[in-house]
């Protein structure tokens, strides 16, 4: 019989290893504190992307999400995962050589192309390439992950856990995928907050040719949601901030950073919904297998799945398929208890 496991986390890092586990046969019940549609990974865009050589094993996994993605977007209709082209500018050819999209297999695999003759200039960014990449729009691909997981025989429980060890008593196996408060599970000084707002609006119907606009020097993108008929502007990158409560002082500096490149949304900012997520910073992502035993000799694994910083969407299938691995390869012993 497969193992019991209990996956703290229900964020796109908690739900994605779930999944993973219950089409193995594994007995599966996350446990959050907040309900499954309302975590820090609501707040994110989900445009894929990867890190590259800066976080080599998170690029690995990033890179086999991909794959996954891909997959979706051919066989599953209502995923919400859909290739949208994307205009990225920098400030001159070099930086765009020396930029993860220009190596491979990045450029191929994201079917890198000159971009459009009518495109967005923008002041100080006069080099631009468009890709064509995956965009995991949360608002239908949350929803879709939670009825997968439900349909699966997954057990849910809004419930606040305080340390792993009090679940090892009844699961043969923890999954650590509590995001940035990883950190005060494990008390691993490399865990960081950084703060992300994000706003969302409607917009009228091809505004902008559909192409959507990134400024990755400065963390200012417009991406239209063609699925959800809407666009999201961002973003912040505020490093230590753990609030997530929406500051209408960052709608503002949003709404002026991005209207310098993409005029309509100037004095639109009472028209947009604000959200906040934590992203979980980690110099790189940890993956990694914790065997802990009772007071009455019971062993168990805890797996811990955080630090995916900014890319938890992108590298969330390759993630989950490395936490599988662990959880596959475990085997109980009883050991004496202490006396």
């Amino acid at each position: 019989m497969k193992h019991k496991v209990a996956v703290v986390g229900a964020g796109i890092i908690g739900m994605t290893n779930a999944v993973c586990l219950l089409q193995e046969g594994f007995s599966v019940t996350i446990f959050t504190k907040d309900k499954p549609l309302e975590t820090n990974s609501d707040a994110a865009v989900a445009t894929w992307y990867t890190p590259g050589d800066s976080k080599p094993i998170l690029h690995k996994y990033c890179l086999e999400s991909l794959t996954k993605f891909n997959e979706l977007i051919e066989s599953e209709t209502y995923s919400g995962v859909k290739k949208i082209p994307i205009i990225l500018y920098f400030k001159g050819e070099e930086d765009f050589i020396n930029s993860v999209w220009a190596k491979e297999p990045l450029r191929t695999l994201i079917n890198l192309t000159e971009p459009p003759a009518d495109q967005a200039k923008i002041p100080g960014f006069p080099f631009s390439v468009m890709v064509h990449n995956p965009l995991i729009d949360p608002t239908i691909y949350r929803p879709y992950m939670l009825k997968k997981f439900e349909a699966l025989g997954g057990t849910l429980k809004i419930e606040k856990v305080d340390s792993l060890t009090e679940l090892t008593d009844l699961y043969d196996i923890v999954v650590n995928s509590a995001g940035w408060e990883a950190k005060y599970l494990t008390h691993d000084p490399l865990i960081y907050p950084a703060r992300g707002q994000t706003e969302t609006m409607k917009v009228p119907q091809g505004l902008g040719n559909g192409y959507s606009l990134n400024v990755e020097a400065v963390d200012a993108y417009v991406v239209f949601r063609p699925l959800s008929e809407d666009c999201v502007i961002g973003t912040t990158y505020q490093v230590g901030d753990c609030d997530r409560a929406v500051r209408e002082s960052d709608k503002k500096a949003i709404f002026q950073k991005v209207s310098a490149f993409f005029p309509y949304v100037k004095d639109k900012n009472m028209e947009a919904t604000s959200k906040a997520g934590i992203r979980c910073g980690r110099p790189e992502v940890r993956i990694e297998g914790e065997e802990v035993n009772n007071a009455q000799g019971k062993q168990s694994l805890i797996v811990h799945c955080y630090g995916h910083g900014g890319t938890g969407y992108s590298a969330s299938w390759g993630s989950a398929d490395e936490v599988l691995k662990h959880c596959m390869s475990f085997s109980p012993t009883m050991k004496p208890a202490f006396r």
